[in-house]
């Protein structure tokens, strides 16, 4: 997690302090490590965990992450094994790894803060807390005129706020239609990878295309409000 106020709860352990009622429940665990401080979006290695299912299904899960095409590269399996089995107090680089682990979470913490701190800086966007995640989906309220002229183009809106951002600024949103999103409203995912120096010049750039893709579509009755 990110947030010194925020803890986190791991779901395999509530699970086992059920006690007894424990094998009455079923759970399944997934983890990357493209989605780690290991890796980083780098390593496209996982694993998955499933408990209380029955051996029918797990055969069937089995086969399907089984064909030879879902193997991951032998460098992302070792990070996978580095996850499941990380260095021990007494081991000889214990220190090391905590002081690397610890110097990147800070920093994720840092670039978390700046990142909601300055999407919520600009005009019609709003977003919460980055918590535990390697992402941010903030909203935004686009002006109708950047609606319709998206749909002139048969383009979603936040599709088109996307791709008007990469061709102003190089920066790469992905936008909230492709995650699902309530019908009327606009998201887009932004990632807190890249270090806290360009971290902040990427949300300078941001703003400066926010700023004029606003004022471009905005209409008197927008500026009403």
């Amino acid at each position: 997690m990110f947030t010194n106020e925020v803890q986190f709860h791991s779901c395999k352990k509530v699970l086992r302090d059920l006690g007894p009622e424990y094998n009455k429940f079923q759970l399944m665990s997934i983890n990357s490590a493209s989605k780690e401080f290991y890796g980083e979006c780098g390593l496209r290695g996982a694993y998955i965990e499933l408990v209380g299912f029955s051996k029918e299904v797990l055969f069937q899960v089995r086969r399907y992450c089984s064909p030879p095409c879902n193997v991951p590269s032998s460098i992302a399996q070792a990070a996978v094994s580095a996850i499941c089995n990380p260095p021990q107090p007494g081991d000889e680089s214990y220190e090391t790894f905590i002081k690397e682990k610890m110097a990147i979470l800070d920093s994720y913490q840092r670039k978390a803060k700046i990142t909601t701190k300055m999407l919520n800086s600009l005009k019609d966007v709003s977003c919460n807390p980055v918590t535990g995640s390697l992402y941010a989906f903030p909203k935004v309220i686009l002006p109708q005129k950047a609606v319709e002229e998206a749909k002139l183009k048969n383009c979603a809106p936040d599709k088109f706020y996307c791709w008007q951002m990469l061709e102003a600024t190089g920066i790469s949103p992905v936008p909230g239609n492709s995650f699902g999103q309530k019908e009327g409203t606009y998201h887009f995912r932004l990632t807190i990878l890249p270090s806290e120096e360009k971290v902040v010049s990427m949300f300078d750039r941001m703003s400066k295309f926010h700023e004029e893709f606003m004022q471009k579509y905005r209409n008197d009755k927008d500026n009403q409000h």
